[in-house]
């Protein structure tokens, strides 16, 4: 697979900034139209919580919400860790870098 480290980074950074600095800067924004802003995306990562349990039958809770922010920082740190392998779902162990065929093989 083809990796590009600028699209990578690029949507690590877009990720950043549109999923987790809204749920900070909503409390420490001084000017109040941008604590707005940063409200309305705030609630819509809510309504998106609360709104996905009808649409798709799941029992997901509203309040899972607060944590969004935690889950998008792990898929960029996992993409990161992927991109720093090589570009391969490979695993280290003590240092060491697992060698990827037992791991396809089951």
């Amino acid at each position: 697979m083809d990796y590009r480290l600028s699209m990578i980074l690029l949507a690590s950074l877009m990720l950043f900034s549109t999923n987790i600095l809204p749920f900070f800067f909503v409390i420490l924004a001084r000017r109040r139209a941008v604590r707005l802003l940063f409200g309305v995306d705030v609630l819509a990562v809510v309504a998106m919580y609360a709104y996905a349990p009808r649409a798709s039958g799941s029992t997901l809770s509203p309040p899972y919400a607060a944590l969004h922010p935690f889950g998008i920082g792990i898929f960029i740190y996992g993409a990161q860790v992927r991109l720093g392998n090589g570009g391969e779902g490979r695993h280290r162990v003590a240092g060491h870098l697992l060698p990827l065929a037992p791991l396809q093989a089951g």
